[in-house]
């Protein structure tokens, strides 16, 4: 936008302003600014709804992966063998 753009839409705004089409001494909202908040508001709230509920869903199909892959890699693993080290032998003299 030029500078001539930009100073024709400033006399248009100034002249609106000065014009009986705004009431300046009234103190209520214009008409549908709560609707456009409670507008607004909801948007933000099922975004935010959005973003916990796509949270939950990655937590648990993280969750289940973990579990998957302990379980394979429990099944893939040889058995340990009985005994590791040998146990001493312990001789008890009865009296």
């Amino acid at each position: 936008m030029n500078d001539e753009d930009t100073r024709h839409w400033d006399q248009l705004a100034g002249s609106l302003r000065d014009s009986a089409c705004f009431d300046h001494g009234d103190d209520s909202p214009p008409p549908g600014f709560a609707t456009r908040v409670l507008a607004q508001w909801r948007d933000d709230t099922r975004q935010a709804w959005s973003t916990a509920a796509l949270w939950r869903r990655w937590t648990v199909a993280a969750a289940a992966t973990c579990c998957l892959g302990y379980a394979c890699i429990g099944l893939a693993l040889p058995e340990p063998p009985a005994q590791f080290l040998p146990l001493p032998e312990l001789e008890l003299s009865t009296p």
